[in-house]
Parts: C-alpha cells; structure tokens; sequence
C-alpha cells in the first residue's frame, strides 16, 4: 500500500520531521504497515522515535514488540557501540 510505501521511505531517508507521521501509522489497521513505521522509526531514531518505540513494547502484538525491541537496541549501539561507559 501507499502506506507502507511511505513508512519505508521515511526510515530510509531519516528525517526527524516524518517522525509524529510513523508515530500515528504505529496505530494503523495493516499489520504491515504498522512493522514499516516501527522499523522506520529505529532508522530515525531521536528522543520521540525512542519514546514511540518503548510504546510498542506494551502493544498487543509480538511482532511489534520485537522489532521495536530490536530497533531499541540498534539505536542503542549506534548511540555508544563500545559500550564506553557502561559498567558490565
């Protein structure tokens, strides 16, 4: 769909301002498009990126959960990936 177009575009293109877009697309009723908004936002990434993907931890749906999960953990490597700094 056009939708799920989009979402892919947004992600590969990385501007911060199609952010609050793929925030509303994470409530659409394609499945689909749904995982292109959250793998878009783990692309983006930011403060609101984070903010929407540590919401779709709670969601309904296990996909969701996992690819929010692994763009959270993306955006953390990408934030530090020699993880200096952190204890172990």
């Amino acid at each position: 769909t056009i939708r799920y177009e989009a979402a892919v575009a947004c992600g590969l293109l990385g501007d911060d301002f199609s952010v609050s877009h793929l925030i509303v697309l994470l409530k659409d009723e394609d499945l689909e498009v749904q995982q292109a908004a959250v793998r878009a936002l783990g692309l983006i990434g930011g403060p609101q990126a984070k903010h929407a993907l540590n919401g779709c931890l709670e969601m309904d749906d296990e996909v969701i959960q996992q690819l929010a999960q692994e763009s959270l953990d993306m955006l953390a490597f990408d934030d530090n990936p020699l993880g200096v700094g952190y204890d172990s």
